[in-house]
């Protein structure tokens, strides 16, 4: 019996793909690999029924010469599930930029006219994918010869295991040795290392969506840098939203010590932010005052010896006297 049979859905995805290769019209792929075991036997079976017309004996050896081919082309192509474990211990900021560069590569090589063509010049000498792939990584917002795309995977996930199940189907559907494939894993991680190391942004916490707002509006509408952000996928929580926009950061190819001025500029505002809120919150607000130097030295003094704040020792002055103010003006 011609039986397509496997119960891991990359293989048959796999499995499927090789047989769309070969010329075979298929219907809408199934979402299972049941789905996909069945369609694939059904096509199977009723083209050799019509081609050999019974010779049983003949069709089955033509099967499995197919068969055997199939099996080794995903062999030969698909990463085993054990190898890519690594994933589900990586941190979403990571999860994020490695599914970007599957995102931007382009099988052809960018244009010097472009008007990203400074970006991806540069880009080309911090990340090169492997001899191999002929990949490039293209910021232009309207490529389309992106094997990403063409693969009609998700443009926009809403979860980092989403992501990282794209970043895996990313890596079945490249048309190239297995081998090729573990060296742009490795690139990947050692790389990484060295995004990371630039910036930890520590600072960041995970669930502010205050500071995730302020954030994105900051790198995105940046007067001084302009950072190509099209790409950053839209995200529900403040912890996706924070490390989504941080991968246009993460991906910006500009000399190490310009970004960390960037990010020197960036921590100043923020904590110029966080200083105004904190301020609004407590219904406060800075004041610019003069006073002589006798005056100001005066006042250290005694709100030294109050064990209190200059500011607030100065406020409680005048909210005394302004209290006796009152009583005076107010019998």
């Amino acid at each position: 019996m011609m039986k397509v049979k496997s119960t891991d859905l990359r293989e048959c995805k796999s499995y499927w793909r090789f047989i769309k290769e070969i010329g075979a019209t298929l219907p809408m792929e199934p979402s299972t690999s049941k789905g996909y075991c069945d369609i694939l036997t059904n096509l199977f079976e009723t083209f050799y029924k019509e081609r050999f017309q019974g010779t049983q004996d003949e069709a089955m050896k033509d099967f499995r010469n197919i068969e055997t081919k199939m099996i080794e082309r995903t062999s030969n192509t698909i990463i085993p599930t054990n190898e890519l474990e690594w994933l589900n211990n990586i941190e979403e900021r990571m999860c994020y930029w490695i599914w970007c560069l599957c995102r931007l590569a382009s099988s052809d090589k960018p244009s010097e006219q472009s008007n990203d063509a400074a970006w991806n010049a540069n880009f080309q000498q911090a990340f090169n994918f492997p001899w191999g792939l002929n990949l490039y990584l293209d910021f232009q917002p309207n490529k389309i010869d992106r094997p990403y795309v063409q693969s009609n995977l998700s443009l926009n996930p809403l979860s980092s295991t989403e992501t990282k199940k794209l970043i895996i189907e990313f890596l079945d559907i490249l048309p190239t040795d297995i081998e090729i494939k573990r060296e742009l894993i490795k690139l990947w991680k050692k790389e990484w290392e060295a995004v990371c190391n630039l910036e930890t942004f520590s600072w960041v916490q995970n669930n502010n969506q205050e500071q995730s707002d302020w954030l994105t509006n900051y790198i995105i509408n940046n007067s001084e840098t302009k950072l190509p952000t099209w790409f950053i996928p839209t995200s529900i929580t403040a912890k996706q939203k924070s490390s989504a926009v941080i991968t246009a950061f993460d991906l910006w190819p500009a000399h190490p010590d310009t970004k960390r001025m960037f990010v020197h500029k960036m921590k100043k505002a923020w904590g110029q932010k966080k200083h105004r809120m904190k301020m609004d919150k407590t219904n406060r607000k800075a004041y610019s005052i003069t006073m002589s130097t006798d005056a100001k030295s005066k006042l250290d003094e005694m709100a030294l010896a109050a064990t209190m704040n200059k500011n607030d020792f100065l406020e409680s002055i005048i909210l005394k006297e302004y209290g006796d103010f009152m009583a005076k003006n107010n019998p």
